[in-house]
């Protein structure tokens, strides 16, 4: 049976995941999907990049969301929640708090910089965030 999940509930699998897809729309109009990892605080989910073409589109168009999901081995029970919101860069001293915290949470981080040594920040890394305006969960069980 599919049924709405409540705010907690959604809320409570963001927290709990550290991956999922971020949205956004090109320039062109056209939908913009890519899998990320993220760091959750109960308010904000922080991301990172390094400048590009979604980089880009979310400057020119700051309405993001993010969707993250947990799924059963067999794929027939499943949780998704969408968090929406807007693009906002997070500029020092936070930024390099939130790329410290990365660090913690991913220690591979990327391959390029795992390889490079987990003190190894790029100059031309982008952190953002997405505050939750609006929040969307939803469930399959049996």
């Amino acid at each position: 049976m599919i049924r709405k999940l409540d705010e907690r509930s959604s809320l409570e699998l963001l927290r709990k995941k550290k991956s999922g897809r971020l949205g956004c729309v090109l320039p062109s109009g056209e939908p913009y999907v890519v899998p990320v990892n993220y760091l959750f605080d109960g308010e904000h989910i922080h991301l990172h990049s390094l400048p590009g073409e979604k980089i880009e589109a979310m400057k020119a168009n700051p309405n993001i969301c993010l969707q993250a999901q947990e799924m059963s081995v067999d794929g027939f029970e499943w949780q998704s929640v969408i968090a929406f919101g807007k693009y906002r860069e997070v500029e020092e001293p936070n930024k390099t708090k939130v790329l410290t915290r990365f660090y913690k949470a991913f220690p591979r981080f990327t391959p390029v910089e795992a390889k490079l040594g987990r003190e190894y920040i790029p100059e031309n890394v982008i952190v953002f965030r997405l505050k939750i305006n609006r929040l969307t969960g939803t469930e399959e069980h049996f």
